[in-house]
């Protein structure tokens, strides 16, 4: 899993997009493209606006999927958000997470007690 810091550096170094259905499946979530200039570092595309033309499928990217998550009854935001943990605990020993949905892009600290999704990395 990805430390806070390995989270905030793609973050830091990307140009982000809400995407309704990627590659022509009912999945939601964000593509993560490498940025091609500084103006687009850190970037994040609502899903009402439209995308710079100069980022396509060919372009280095990966996509997170809004998968939501889960407490120990019920999956909340599948399609809608996306929360995946960092291998990183703060201080007060809850741990480090992205989420998102199409209007907002953030990162929290949150209690350990809810299912959120994971990333594999690997190391350079």
């Amino acid at each position: 899993m990805p430390t806070h810091n390995e989270q905030q550096e793609l973050i830091e170094n990307t140009y982000m997009v809400w995407s309704s259905g990627c590659n022509s499946t009912n999945v939601n979530g964000i593509i993560f493209y490498k940025a091609k200039s500084e103006d687009d570092k850190g970037t994040f595309v609502k899903g009402d606006n439209t995308p710079s033309a100069n980022y396509s499928d060919s372009d280095t990217h990966i996509f997170l999927p809004a998968a939501g998550f889960c407490d120990n009854v019920k999956n909340y935001g599948f399609n809608y958000d996306g929360r995946y943990w960092s291998s990183q605990l703060d201080l007060t020993s809850y741990s480090y997470e992205l989420e998102f949905s199409h209007t907002s892009f953030m990162e929290f600290s949150f209690n350990r007690e809810l299912a959120f999704s994971v990333r594999a990395v690997r190391a350079k």
